[in-house]
């Protein structure tokens, strides 16, 4: 009998923590909608909804929603961002706005937050309409990326903002509010005007203004003097001919081996083709010159006859052979006498 009420406590136990478990994994799944998802309205009064994000524990680094809506019963005016992320764009056309935020670059966001603020009037004091969110499950309308790039929304997960037009302008929403800079959970907890930004009461024209007056700019000292813009080049698509400055060689021992002056503008002139014709030409001169004298120091000497020489045939002096007298013969002595 024990085993048994062991057995089924156990039992229940388990599938106590298996339903825990699958409903935990449920509510977690990341979502877009609104807060809160239905709202009373009277003709042409302004009022605010919450368009809020909750990824639970995952991270996501951009998400995009798109929204329809009735143009002819209702004014969507632009978006704000709810402060979520911190890059906020949107677009607009005719019944429909598409928002796209993402966090700074290289950053991540987790866990919960309002992720734009929709200011809306009716355009009828009686009837019914909706602000819908389109949301196909192929990213090309509405999604959440992870840090992979991943789309984790989950479309079953969103809503619809359902309006219904009075003419009493009773809402959801009635009861006390507060001024810029009081608490909120809601935008219903802020007075007509403002909207709930990371738990206080803002202006959506300016949430970081404490004071929610929007103030303007300071107004320069009218002693500042604006910095002149640096000029902007365009591009021509004539080149531009710049003129180059006259090169003068450096001097020379020899005035007549380089010209005085070079013009190192493009093209050539007359002056230069003259200049280097007589060049041309007095090399070959100075060429022809070298050579004859070459020719003239291969030639044989030329011989003259000295003067005065009696001789027919010239000799010339370095082959005359001096000429001696006849040797004298010798003189016999007479013979001895005894």
């Amino acid at each position: 009998m024990k085993a048994k009420f062991f057995l089924k406590t156990l039992f229940a136990t388990c599938l106590f923590f298996v339903v825990s478990g699958f409903m935990g994994s449920v509510s977690a799944a990341p979502r877009i909608y609104f807060e809160p998802a239905t709202y009373t309205s009277s003709k042409n009064t302004d009022f605010q909804i919450n368009l809020k994000i909750d990824v639970e524990s995952k991270s996501t680094t951009g998400a995009k929603v798109t929204l329809n809506f009735p143009s002819d019963i209702i004014t969507l005016k632009d978006p704000v961002s709810g402060g979520y992320f911190s890059d906020f764009l949107f677009s607009r056309s005719e019944g429909k706005i598409v928002i796209n935020a993402q966090p700074a670059l290289g950053d991540s966001k987790t866990g919960s937050g309002i992720l734009a603020v929709l200011t809306l009037s009716s355009n009828k004091d009686t009837g019914t309409g909706a602000v819908i969110m389109a949301c196909s499950g192929n990213g090309n309308d509405s999604f959440i990326l992870d840090a992979t790039g991943a789309n984790i929304l989950d479309c079953g997960s969103i809503n619809q903002l359902n309006l219904t037009y009075s003419s009493s302008g009773s809402n959801e929403g009635s009861g006390p509010t507060n001024a810029c800079g009081g608490t909120c959970g809601s935008v219903y907890n802020c007075n007509s005007g403002l909207f709930c930004y990371q738990g206080y009461c803002r202006n959506p024209d300016c949430k970081t203004d404490l004071t929610c007056g929007c103030k303007a700019s300071p107004t320069p000292s009218p002693t500042a003097k604006p910095k002149t813009p640096a000029p902007t080049l365009k591009a021509s698509s004539t080149p531009t001919v710049v003129t180059l400055t006259e090169f003068t060689p450096l001097p020379s021992s020899s005035a007549s081996a380089i010209p005085a002056s070079v013009n190192s503008k493009p093209g050539v002139n007359l002056q230069s083709l003259a200049l280097w014709a007589g060049l041309g030409i007095l090399g070959f001169a100075v060429m022809f010159a070298v050579i004859g004298m070459i020719k003239s120091r291969n030639k044989p000497p030329k011989i003259t006859p000295p003067t005065g020489s009696t001789t027919e045939s010239p000799v010339p002096s370095a082959y005359n052979v001096p000429s001696e007298p006849p040797p004298t013969p010798p003189v016999e002595s007479p013979p001895a006498t005894f």
